[in-house]
Parts: C-alpha cells; structure tokens; sequence
C-alpha cells in the first residue's frame, strides 16, 4: 500500500510541475497613464500615481529626469506595488517621471509623464469705468488674467459686487468669450444696478478661486433701437484626435439675430438627427465630437443670413500608430529559438502636420547602440523595423534576445512611447519523420509517422493535408474510408487494398503534416507515388491459388485425362480405317487383275451365280454322318490343306496368306452332295 501511495504522490508531483510551466515573458505595461499630473503645493492629502505590468514576479523602479526616485520624506516608491506616492511635494519633485518594471527576463517601462504644480494666481487690485450705449454692444475684459493650471480645469465666473455670491448669468445677450472676456450683445438699462463686475476663475483642482479686474459702467442713452448683426467675436480652435472641439461666434444686435452653422464643405448642419455636431449657449457655441482628420478647416456662422464669420478648426495629435499599415505594431512576441523576430513601430502625425521624427529603439529601457546593429539587430533605411537576428534564449551567462523592446518618435504636439516584449521558445524540432516518398501499389498498406518535441510550456498539434496532382489541398481528419489517423494524429495509415482503379489514384500526391502550437509551426511532406499505369484497364480477376496437394492432383487428373482422350481418339481412327477397308476392293481381286485375270468374268463363266440355294425348293440337307473324312482331327496347320494332293505350288499365294492359284487336286474324291 506504501508503494501504491508513493507511486501516487510521485504522479500528483509531475503533473504539478508539468502545469506549473510557464512561459518566460518579460514583464508587459498595462497602465495607462495620463500625458501630465498637477499636484498642488501644500496639498492636504497623499497623491498616489500607479504603475502596473504583468508576467511574473515584478520590481518596479520610478526615474525622475532618468534618474532613479529615492524614498523621502517628501515622496516614496512602493518597488513590489509600483506606486509612486507624493506626502508633500516640493518645487524640486515636479519634472518629468517614468516608470519601470522589472523581472528576471527583461524590463518595460511607461510613456514620460509630466508632474506639474496645479495652481491659481491672483488678480492684481485694479478698478476700472467703461462707457457702454444702449443696444449697442458691450465688452467688458478680463484683464490681468492670472495663471491657472492647468488650464482645461479652470472656469471663467464672472460676478456682480462683493464677494462670490452674486453670478452674472449667461443669457441670450450675455456671453463669455474663450479668452474670460463678457460681453453683453445689446445693452440695456437693467445690465448696470450700481455693483462692480468681476472676473472670477475656479481651478477644480485645487478647489480655489480668485477674483478681480473690477469694472464699473456707464450706460449711454440711444435713440437706435434696431441694430443689423454685428460679428464680434470667433475663436480659431486646436483639438486632438478623438477628442471634443467647441467652436464659438458671436454676433451683437438688436435684436439679437440667430445663428446658422455650416461645414467646411458649407454644408448646413442639421442639428435634429446628427450624432456629430450639437449646439450650445443660445446657438453661439459649435459643439464638434469625436474628431478626425476629415473635420478639420473653416467652419461659418451666419447671423439672421446677412452677416458671417469663420470659426477654424486644426485638428491635430501627438504621433500616433499608422492605421494604415497592416503590419502588427508593438505587439508582444513570441519566437522560436534561432528564427529571427520583428517589431514594426509606423508613427505618423495628423494629417496636415509635419512627420514625426523617425522612432528611437531601445531595448530594456536602454538605446539599442549602433554598435549592435548588424550583428544582433537589423534596422531598415527608415528605421521603422526593428528585427531580432537569430533569436536566442537567454541562459546564466547570456543575456539572449528575450526582453522589453521600445520605440520612442516625436512631433510638435508631443511623443510616443510604444512597448512590447519578445520571449524565446524552445524550438519545434522533429524527431521522428517518414521517408520522402513511398512508391506504392494497390495491394498497399503504409503508415506515416511524425513525432516533435518544444517548449516545455506548450502543446504541440499535428495536422494533415493532402495535394493531389492538380494542386487542390483538403484536410485529411479523423478516419475512414482510405485514411486512419491515430496517436493523436501524429500517425497516419494509407490503406490502398481493395479500392478501385479510380480511388486508388485518389491517393497519388503530395501529404502535409502540420506540427504547431499557438505561436510556431513546422511542417512535414511525403510524396506517394506508384509506377501504376493509369490508363490501363484493371486485369481479368484471377482464381485463387489452391494448395499444393490440390494443385497436384488437378494436373494429374488433366494428365489422365488428356491420355485416354489420346486412345480413344486412336481407337476411333482404327475402326474408321478397318471399316474403310471392308467397304473397298479386297487386296485378292487385285491381284487376280495384275495376274492377267477376269474374276467377274469367270465367275459368270462358271454358272456359280445360276446356282440355287439348296433349300430353296423344298429340299433337304442330305443326313449324312460327320463321322467319314469330315470327322477327321485336325492336328495342325498342315493337316488342314491335308486334302489336297502333292505340293502346293506356294507361287499361287499372296504374301498376306491369300491365295491366288488353282487349287491342287485333292488326294481323294470326296463324297460330294448332289446339288
């Protein structure tokens, strides 16, 4: 039971480790940061900036003017947290800050940030009178506007008599201009009650307010009382790219005339269904939204469509990625050991703007020295590209070619600072793969196998397809018909048995295997050919082979049986040739004709033909005993011609036995019947 458990604990321990691996990344910037943080003097309570990244155990560093942040009564660094914390800032802490975060594989830092003084000056003490006539128009300025940082959280407030209580409101004939100045559009008796105007500014940020540039007036009687639209006012305004414009015109006259807009194009702006523009403070203020390059120019504002003016708008950016260029920008990479690696960092400016500058390169922070371009690095005429030569991992002695790779470019509105890291796989490499190419026939059965190996944080997957001869690729999955995948797809088994001429064919070509994981592949081919004719027709099915004592036997029945066909058909000539011969002339007439002979003739001659037959009239065989003569033994061949006398004259026979010659005279007469 010890052991089972051991053996157990042993499993639950690798696989542990196994799922603990990880890939080796470099740590990878995930805060966004604003271009400038204001920090008041004297704040009341901590400002804390924050710095965060990713990938592994991170130690994080604050540089001010490139120089590390040391912890102070004044300002800390949190190295693990990556916070920045101001207790009480002073004039010395305010410059420019950046981030860095570091791991074992490389390090990646922020965009430059501005920390500036968030403040709020104060008028000088100034009073001032100011004429205005009746229904006429009216400035009263700001003056001696003091600094207010930063300035899109200011707001200019202004006021009537002492204190901040008392607003002046904004109306249809009373508005601010972008510079803080009022202006009353047509003036009338109610606009001077005896209390002083004054320019306010509230600084959000620091939650103050100031105010000043004190004005009395003094209103002048006028018998004119219809005045045609004066312009007054426009404000050329500069925004960025995605951000929000607001365009302003103003016009004066009694009464107050009401105001058009329209486009660069000079298309009129129909405010009812558009997601784009809208109107603000009686018509005076163009709101454009979400700007792009194609709403920059001159937009007009007509009043009561008898007087205009042009209100421009630059829309414009620091440097910002090329959405045109397809190439992956500073995206996170991951390579194989010995490929080479590219980044891609295409800056362009708004359109209209002058280019930025070319990209700075750095890697950990840290310029990339021409000194290693060529031999570590390649950069391309327009410095654009950065690659990676022959990536490397990085080992105890060797830094390798893992790590944090940054562009920095410029322009007048500002800079860019684009970060990405590079991480160095263990190569895919192939340790089992089949022979190039396997010539093949209808009878065959061939199994394909690949095996790799690669990082140990990662899973390789392997995928087949096939090229036929026509250049036309399908993916080979999963099993049947003539195609059996197994191991995890690693093997591939070939069945070329059974098919038919046309199917086989089907099999003739180019095999893929595809060996990869998320971030590499490496790939396989087999080329399987046959010395098959594709243009002749499949062969005549044959018998199937019998044993060899079956076999034997067959070839000797067909022996047998071809010898007595054999014998019989020699028996059969025989008798057609004896039969033949019996139908014929005897050999004996023959010769009875060559001896001079007639043997018709004296067979006429002789009256043989005129005998009857002895019983043809009644007559009886004679009873006679067959015991004289004819009951005589014969007792050999000689005896037989016994009866007939003196030599034979063997002249008369012919060389078969035949006679051809009178007989001899028999030795004794012979009883002969009476015919």
């Amino acid at each position: 039971m010890a052991f089972h458990q051991l053996v157990l604990v042993t499993i639950a321990i690798t696989i542990r480790i196994y799922s603990c691996q990880v890939i080796n990344r470099p740590p990878s910037m995930h805060q966004v940061f604003e271009s400038s943080y204001y920090i008041q003097r004297d704040h009341s309570t901590p400002v804390k900036i924050d710095c965060k990244a990713h990938n592994g155990n991170i130690a994080y560093q604050w540089r001010k003017d490139n120089v590390a942040v040391r912890n102070s009564r004044e300002v800390a660094v949190d190295s693990k947290l990556g916070t920045i914390t101001f207790t009480r800032i002073q004039m010395s802490d305010y410059g420019t800050y950046q981030c860095f975060a570091s791991n074992e594989y490389g390090t990646a830092l922020s965009s430059p940030i501005e920390v500036k003084e968030a403040r709020l000056g104060s008028f000088p003490v100034d009073h001032v009178f100011q004429d205005c006539t009746k229904f006429q128009h009216c400035l009263i300025q700001c003056r001696d506007r003091p600094v207010c940082e930063p300035a899109s959280q200011c707001r200019v407030e202004w006021k009537k008599g002492l204190g901040t209580d008392n607003n002046v409101p904004v109306s249809d004939r009373v508005a601010v201009d972008g510079k803080g100045n009022l202006h009353i559009l047509y003036v009338t008796d109610e606009d001077w009650d005896g209390q002083e105007y004054g320019c306010g500014l509230w600084n959000e940020v620091t939650k103050t307010f100031t105010k000043g540039s004190m004005t009395s007036l003094n209103i002048k009687e006028s018998s004119q009382s219809l005045i045609e639209p004066i312009e007054v006012y426009a404000e050329n305004t500069k925004a960025y790219l995605g951000h929000t414009a607001v365009l302003q015109c103003l016009f004066s006259g009694s009464p107050i005339p009401k105001i058009q807009w329209k486009t660069p194009e000079l298309e009129v702006i129909d405010f009812s269904n558009s997601n784009k523009y809208e109107l603000q403070d009686f018509g005076r203020k163009l709101v454009v939204k979400n700007l792009t390059s194609n709403d920059e120019g001159s937009y007009m504002c007509i009043a009561d469509n008898k007087v205009q003016q042009q209100a421009n708008l630059n829309v414009t950016s620091p440097p910002f990625i090329n959405p045109q260029n397809k190439n992956p920008q500073m995206a996170d990479t991951y390579v194989s050991g010995g490929k080479n690696a590219v980044f891609y960092c295409d800056t362009v400016s708004a359109q209209g703007e002058f280019p930025p500058s070319p990209p700075i390169w750095k890697k950990n922070g840290k310029d990339i020295s021409a000194s290693r371009v060529g031999v570590e690095f390649s950069v391309s005429s327009d410095m654009r590209e950065l690659t990676v030569l022959e990536t490397k991992k990085p080992t105890p002695t060797r830094a390798g070619s893992t790590g944090s790779y940054q562009c920095v470019s410029e322009n007048s509105e500002g800079m860019i600072l684009k970060d990405a890291f590079l991480a160095v796989l263990d190569p895919i490499r192939i340790i089992t793969r089949p022979e190039k190419s396997y010539n093949i026939d209808r009878e065959s059965l061939v199994s394909l196998a690949v095996d790799a190996t690669t990082d140990p944080a990662l899973s390789l997957q392997y995928r087949w397809r096939f090229r036929n001869a026509n250049n036309q690729t399908t993916p080979i999955s999963g099993t049947g018909g003539a195609y059996a995948l197994s191991n995890g797809n690693r093997n591939i088994t070939i069945n070329a048995q059974g098919l038919k001429k046309q199917e086989f064919f089907q099999l003739i070509g180019r095999y893929y295997v595809e060996i990869y994981h998320q971030y590499d592949a490496e790939f396989v081919h087999v080329d399987i050919v046959t010395d098959i004719l594709s243009n002749v027709t499949d062969p005549v099915p044959t018998v199937p082979q019998e044993t060899p004592a079956q076999a034997n036997l067959w070839f000797l029945g067909i022996i047998f049986g071809i010898i007595i066909l054999i014998i019989v058909i020699i028996l059969i000539i025989c008798m057609l040739y004896r039969n033949a011969c019996k139908s014929g002339t005897y050999p004996v007439d023959e010769k009875e004709v060559a001896a001079g002979h007639d043997p018709e003739k004296e067979l006429a001659d002789s009256g043989f033909h005129d005998l009857s037959r002895a019983d043809e009239n009644g007559h009886k065989f004679d009873n006679i005993s067959l015991s004289d003569d004819f009951g005589k033994q014969i007792e050999s061949d000689e005896d037989s011609m016994g009866e007939y006398g003196g030599d034979l004259d063997i002249s008369k026979f012919n060389e078969d036995g035949s006679f051809i010659g009178i007989y001899a005279d028999k030795l004794n007469n012979s009883k002969q019947s009476t015919v």
